[in-house]
């Protein structure tokens, strides 16, 4: 019996195949063609544009290469893929795969008549999404234009009949944001001053910083609508007057541009500078009650937030203690520049966006392979797209090359040798503030990369 997995996928518009529907007719189709349902994959409320933004499909992609099934069924062609070039590249990494793929609803043909009847398909399915996506997003800027307001309600407001009503409580609660901002305009501590005056939200958890400055810049608020870059008049009552409204938005323009939390506001000199070694977000500062005590550590963001399956997480003793002991090899150890990790401090942005650039052409490259290994491009335009792509890629291979310099002299190392050993004082035998310890030690260290299950800190110096 052959091993087959289940593609299903509904985007945003409504829809007769819905998930529940696709899958009994799939695995009707199983049954009767003697399949062995081994996995499903559902993409819910997901346009098949772009399929990067579909987390299930390209999972069943990734697996299609690990011989865990041998068909991939999908109740119709568009539910694999409304856009021609991803429809081709992807079906030619299943064949690739040696994974079949079935549309039940439509005839099998042969190779020739496949390839054929796919790129027609394919560019039916892109022609019909994009006529979709230009009609509701006319009849969005339509409703707009007459004030109606589309889109969940925010904070300060219902919505009844399409349209907002203001609900007096959260009212107050906007109003005393923007008073808050104009005294004091930052948005970290707008966001403590509500949590600290116990305010809630709609949802369980505080005020974040993000929240403060989304709601700051929502002219809904003046009894505006904000879709798709252009302000509207809106048919509700506005919650803050124009005058108020123009001073914040004045403040915000003249607004210094960084970092919105300062370094006063951390909790422990490290905030700022850990970063998780499996996603590289960052990693915050946060407390555990264990036997009726606090217990101080710092976690993944994006795992706390669901977004990383990783829970990486370690106590502040233990960083602490790895913080002396790899500054305290810095001083000691002659051999430094052959096992440690440098930062050029000037470069570090740009070194990012070039290697984001990087990925980017060489997941262009893969495609135009892809392509001319179904026949879509010939070898001439293969060649001339690898060609393009090869010289891009030496291009930016040679700027990061730039960029990230390891060429190490004992002068700098001599430097960074003496900054760790005055770092070492401020840290560990000095009473200084979390200020002023955050502050040195971001001077001397840009990033400390954790890997709980591993055990291991990687230490980023800057030279």
């Amino acid at each position: 019996m052959r091993q087959a997995a289940l593609y299903m996928r509904m985007s945003t518009d409504k829809q007769d195949n819905s998930i529940a529907s696709q899958e009994r007719v799939l695995k009707d189709y199983a049954d009767k063609n003697r399949y062995k349902i081994v996995d499903s994959y559902v993409d819910e409320g997901i346009s098949g544009r772009a399929a990067e933004k579909r987390p299930a499909f390209m999972r069943m992609i990734d697996d299609s290469g690990k011989e865990l099934f041998d068909v991939v069924l999908v109740y119709d062609s568009s539910r694999f893929a409304r856009n021609l070039e991803e429809s081709i590249v992807y079906k030619s990494v299943l064949k690739r795969n040696g994974v079949a793929l079935i549309s039940i609803t439509e005839p099998t043909l042969d190779d020739d008549s496949a390839l054929i009847t796919d790129a027609m398909l394919g560019a039916l399915n892109e022609m019909y999404s994009r006529k979709l996506s230009r009609a509701v997003k006319r009849g969005m800027v339509d409703g707009a234009m007459k004030g109606k307001f589309q889109t969940p309600p925010p904070f300060g407001y219902a919505k009844e009949n399409r349209k907002l009503v203001i609900l007096p409580d959260e009212a107050k609660t906007v109003q005393m944001i923007f008073s808050f901002f104009t005294e004091r305009p930052s948005w970290h501590s707008v966001a403590v001053q509500l949590n600290d005056l116990g305010i809630g939200k709609r949802k369980a958890y505080g005020w974040y910083s993000r929240d403060v400055k989304r709601m700051l810049l929502n002219p809904v608020y003046i009894g505006k609508l904000n879709y798709d870059g252009n302000v509207y008049n809106g048919e509700h009552d506005p919650i803050i007057d124009f005058e108020t409204w123009e001073t914040v938005q004045s403040i915000i323009q003249n607004k210094p541009k960084g970092r919105t939390r300062p370094p006063s506001t951390y909790k422990h000199w490290l905030s700022g500078i850990m970063r998780c070694a499996y996603c590289g977000g960052r990693m915050n500062h946060s407390y555990e009650n264990v036997n009726n005590k606090l217990n101080a550590y710092y976690r993944c963001s994006k795992g706390a937030n669901g977004c990383c399956k990783y829970k990486n997480c370690l106590g502040i003793k233990k960083l602490e203690a790895a913080v002396k002991q790899a500054l305290e090899m810095v001083v000691k150890d002659d051999n430094l520049a052959e096992y440690a990790h440098f930062t050029k401090r000037k470069e570090v942005n740009e070194l990012d966006a070039l290697n984001t650039a990087l990925n980017k052409i060489r997941v262009k490259l893969e495609r135009h392979k892809a392509a001319y290994s179904s026949g879509v491009d010939s070898l001439e335009e293969y060649r001339e797209n690898k060609e393009k792509c090869t010289q891009d890629e030496k291009s930016i291979l040679e700027k990061i090359a730039y960029v990230t310099d390891e060429r190490i002299t004992g002068e700098k190392i001599g430097s960074l040798k003496k900054s760790a050993k005055n770092l070492i004082d401020i840290l560990f035998h000095s009473d200084q503030s979390i200020e002023q310890k955050s502050n040195a030690i971001k001077s001397v260290i840009d990033k400390i990369v954790i890997d709980k299950y591993n055990a291991t800190f990687d230490f980023y110096y800057f030279l």
